[in-house]
């Protein structure tokens, strides 16, 4: 804290305060004096002291050299941190919306929807990479969840674990995430349920099952689907699903 507020802590609770900094002052003058680094001050009591305690307790040997890490790890260890904890990628809007709902309730964990690109092109922002080294630096556990049908991003996730980018875990959905996590069975009662009832019939319905049970991935299944019930029976955008759910 600053000056002012360490000057209206009162009692036994403000004079250890003043006396820790003025002992820390002096300490740090003497390390700049005399070109060292000597042991902060309760390092320096009665008893035995384990080395690299206060690094294993607030991630750091020197706590007050680099105040937002021990900070952050002190306000952790309290409960009353609100930021990111755990960061998940995803390959699309698919992924992106099933994990909000299930994860809405924790703040702590944060969605973020790559669309498919792992590789930086012309989108703004960070690249991939980039933002899995951000999240090592700031303490953030990664999990990468990319589609089993590309191979290039795959490619690019196990060599960012090799190179030992990011303290994480991922997991490939085999074909894809849609077909990895749902039967056919139940993606044919899904895509029917996106249907008007208006234009419900048993040959769209066999049209419908068909297709989905043809469907190696979920782009083959978009795909068909269209084909075998053509528009604007079965919708064609978020939108237009969003407005036949509503």
């Amino acid at each position: 804290m600053n000056g002012k507020q360490r000057l209206k802590i009162k009692g036994n609770l403000g004079g250890a305060v003043l006396g820790k900094f003025m002992a820390e002052s002096i300490r740090r003058m003497a390390d700049w004096s005399f070109d060292t680094l000597l042991p902060e001050e309760d390092e320096m009591g009665f008893g035995m002291w384990v080395d690299n305690t206060k690094e294993k307790l607030y991630g750091l040997k020197r706590i007050f050299d680099n105040g937002l890490l021990a900070k952050r790890q002190f306000i952790r260890e309290l409960g009353l941190d609100a930021e990111v904890r755990i960061r998940i990628y995803v390959e699309g809007p698919t992924e992106f919306a099933a994990f909000n709902y299930l994860l809405k309730p924790w703040q702590p964990i944060e969605v973020f929807d790559l669309s498919g690109q792992f590789i930086q092109g012309k989108r703004k922002g960070l690249a991939f990479r980039e933002n899995l080294i951000l999240d090592d630096r700031s303490g953030v556990f990664s999990v990468i969840i990319p589609d089993g049908d590309r191979e290039d991003n795959i490619r690019i996730v196990k060599n960012a674990a090799k190179e030992d980018l990011f303290c994480g875990q991922f997991y490939i959905s085999r074909p894809d995430f849609e077909l990895c996590n749902f039967s056919k069975e139940e993606l044919i009662k899904i895509a029917w349920n996106l249907i008007d009832e208006v234009h419900k019939s048993e040959q769209h319905y066999l049209s419908l099952s068909n297709a989905v049970k043809t469907a190696n991935n979920a782009d083959d299944l978009i795909k068909t689907k269209r084909k075998e019930v053509p528009l604007p029976l079965f919708p064609n955008s978020r939108k237009e699903v969003n407005r036949v759910k509503t």
